[in-house]
């Protein structure tokens, strides 16, 4: 076990140019016995990464490109 997810889903506007946004927060926090620093960070990242992918719409990835 990495640890435990949060996320957090907030409507903002830019400041650059006043159009809205989403900001969509994703993140990881624990501690595991079993592997060193760099592993879990590396773990973290991919899990995160997953966690948002499967978050978003397919129009979503579509407009980011992600796809």
């Amino acid at each position: 076990m990495l640890g435990n997810i949060m996320v957090s889903v907030q409507t903002g506007t830019r400041k650059d140019n006043s159009k809205e946004i989403i900001i969509f927060q994703v993140s990881l926090r624990g501690y595991s016995k079993n592997m060193n620093m760099d592993s879990w960070f590396e773990k973290a990242h991919n899990l995160l990464i997953e966690n948002f992918s499967e978050s978003i719409t397919k129009e979503a990835k579509k407009k980011w490109e992600l796809e």
